[in-house]
């Protein structure tokens, strides 16, 4: 994904599914830390380990 784009932005992700993770960051919710894990995988260069991920 480019640098600039927030992850819920992005075009592949259903309008629920937008939804759904633009709702789980803003409340903070159980499911923050792996919607913010999700944002740095999709954001990483690739073929560049992410720590904390396989």
């Amino acid at each position: 994904m480019p640098d600039g784009m927030r992850l819920e932005d992005a075009p592949f992700w259903s309008p629920a599914q937008s939804q759904l993770l633009r709702e789980e960051r803003q409340d903070d919710a159980d499911w923050a830390m792996v919607v913010d894990r999700l944002n740095v995988a999709l954001h990483a260069v690739p073929g560049r380990f992410v720590s904390g991920s396989r």
